[in-house]
């Protein structure tokens, strides 16, 4: 495969190219989760790694008109994911169910928000909002 340990060539890890016809993509983003827009703490290559990660699971005949929220949604997941990763060293975080602190304890229903059999999806609202869209776009069968 020509160019995968090129710097900045396809597939490089630390800067992979955007895909052919993505080249807004990371404005598009960026305008649609502002929250995102920090480049320190969301480059745009991680953006453009993710990005590639997901033009390559999601089907442009299956998605069709919802194609471009699947991808903004798949990788807004993906970059939330990394952020949290990032802040607690590396671990991985989950739903929390409860919480105390001193003499005060509080509890919540992690089912309520939750897509059944969504894994990691349910960990961001934008996973678990994309897990919604691909059974949508994926009745009658879908793999990602």
């Amino acid at each position: 495969m020509s160019g995968v340990l090129t710097p900045g060539g396809p597939g490089y890890l630390f800067g992979p190219a955007v895909p052919a016809g993505y080249e807004g993509f990371d404005d598009v983003f960026r305008a649609a989760y502002p929250q995102f827009s920090d480049l320190s703490a969301v480059a745009p290559a991680t953006v453009a790694y993710w990005l590639t990660i997901a033009v390559a699971r999601l089907d442009p005949f299956r998605w069709r008109d919802l194609l471009g929220e699947g991808l903004v949604l798949f990788v807004a997941h993906k970059v939330a994911l990394g952020l949290v990763s990032a802040k607690n060293g590396g671990v991985g975080g989950g739903v929390v169910s409860s919480k105390s602190v001193g003499g005060v304890s509080i509890a919540y229903n992690t089912e309520m928000g939750t897509e059944e059999n969504g894994g990691a999806f349910n960990i961001t609202i934008y996973g678990r909002e994309f897990l919604r869209l691909a059974r949508l776009v994926g009745i009658g069968g879908i793999q990602f």
